[in-house]
């Protein structure tokens, strides 16, 4: 990694004088998190069960909520020595957080060390907890650590296209200046503003162009119509899922390598892809992350829902946390060397799952089979119940009949015996969090019962 001079500022001065200022250490948990993961596995495992069992301590002794999980459980806390041991704990739903959300709350964590946050309320419920000052500077640190992954150390220029729900403040935009990051806000990405973002990224020239998957896609095939060349070094997606054409299209319009990022409002850094693109690194230190179908681990390479401890957050403690997510298992290690576990993919929200009467789901990246090599240019399937479904078109020119009875043949083929309301319209809306959701399910979700 080579390090220019305004770089060198960054990583020198700049973030230094912000973790003082925001009493975090992101530095030196960098600096940790670039050690641990070339540990051995069996010193991997050591140290995640170390971490596992503080937590696991200390919740039971200083938050009323797991105070009465455990004793409702029958265990005590050395009963979990091993992270397999997390089985004996119930799932943690965002229900359960939302109804015991003071009870969560460590009595003894001091509330000046911690940071309200919410999640962006994609599903229609925004969830409210709170973070610390460890937490943010691990999960800062991890991110740090996978674009050093692709060769960009701190301080990189980065470019990015974001929600931002109350606009930039002066404070902001002086903190973006010095990290030397651009930003366009997705919640109001008219054909103005992209068009003049477009050009301050040729002068600019990002090292990393990261945000939304959805949003960079409707960012590529602008400039693309356009004929403006945007090259970062890099695209980063996060937020939602892609599909294979999709990615394809945002690497051949950049010119470049396209990388996946895994995470969470409350969770931040889940899980990343490192150059050899074999899966998602999980970022173990921080975390355990479970795959299970109807309370049991999912063998390698089936699909489950995710679940997810997270070690860092002592002030309202996550064990067992139901993200709402679908991933596939792996068993695999990448040959990059890491022994950071592997997630073979990221199969969507549970909210973003077809599911019929039968309990059968089709998770939002099959769906692209329905529409693939159609005249149209975008679609949205929303479900209001197991036997019908609405699927949102816009149409590209030349959109026919025989589009229409390709759609109704390939529903029957990949979805189910669906009925099918067809709806055509000029646009489709963005979620209030600035992701674009291929599948919107109302439904109960019956694939897994945890």
């Amino acid at each position: 990694m080579v390090c220019d001079f305004h770089q060198n500022l960054v990583k020198r001065l700049f973030l230094p004088f912000l973790d003082l200022k925001n009493r975090t250490n992101v530095l030196s948990c960098l600096n940790i998190l670039e050690r641990t993961q070339w540990l051995k596995v069996k010193d991997l495992e050591r140290l995640r069960q170390k971490r596992l069992r503080s937590l696991i301590k200390f919740s039971y002794e200083n938050v009323p909520y797991y105070r009465r999980v455990f004793k409702k459980s029958g265990i005590r806390p050395e009963d979990i020595k091993t992270l397999d041991d997390l089985r004996k704990l119930p799932v943690l739903t965002k229900s359960d957080v939302r109804k015991n959300f003071n009870d969560l709350i460590a009595r003894n964590y001091p509330k000046s060390k911690v940071t309200l946050n919410s999640t962006s309320g994609t599903t229609g419920e925004p969830l409210n907890f709170y973070l610390t000052k460890e937490q943010l500077s691990m999960d800062a640190a991890a991110g740090y650590r996978v674009t050093r992954w692709y060769g960009f150390d701190v301080g990189y220029k980065h470019a990015l296209i974001w929600a931002l729900p109350s606009g930039s403040s002066i404070k902001g935009k002086i903190v973006n200046f010095l990290m030397r990051q651009k930003i366009l806000n997705s919640f109001k990405m008219s054909q103005g503003k992209i068009r003049k973002f477009a050009y301050e990224l040729i002068k600019f020239k990002p090292d990393v162009l990261r945000g939304y998957g959805s949003a960079i896609y409707f960012f590529a095939q602008f400039i693309k119509k356009e004929e403006i060349k945007v090259n970062p070094k890099i695209v980063i997606t996060t937020g939602d899922g892609l599909m294979g054409y999709e990615r394809q299209q945002i690497r051949e319009i950049f010119e470049c390598d396209v990388f996946d990022f895994y995470a969470s409002r409350e969770i931040s850094a889940i899980a990343a892809e490192c150059p050899t693109h074999q899966g998602y690194h999980v970022t173990a230190e921080n975390l355990a992350l479970e795959i299970v179908k109807d309370g049991e681990p999912v063998a390698d390479g089936e699909t489950g829902i995710v679940l997810i401890t997270n070690f860092n957050n002592y002030a309202m403690p996550f064990i067992r946390y139901c993200i709402g997510d679908l991933a596939k298992s792996s068993g695999e290690k990448c040959s990059c060397g890491r022994n950071l576990p592997l997630i073979e993919s990221i199969e969507g929200r549970m909210s973003d799952v077809l599911v019929n009467a039968n309990g059968t789901y089709t998770a939002s990246p099959s769906a692209h089979y329905v529409f693939k090599g159609l005249k149209i240019r975008q679609y949205q399937i929303i479900q209001e119940d197991y036997e019908q479904i609405t699927i949102k078109i816009v149409k590209e020119k030349g959109f026919s009949e025989r589009d229409i009875q390709s759609i109704l043949q390939r529903t029957r083929e990949y979805l189910g015996p669906f009925k099918v309301n067809l709806e055509f319209v000029n646009s489709i809306l963005q979620e209030k969090s600035g992701k674009r959701r291929v599948i919107i399910s109302r439904v109960p979700f019956k694939f897994i019962q945890s």
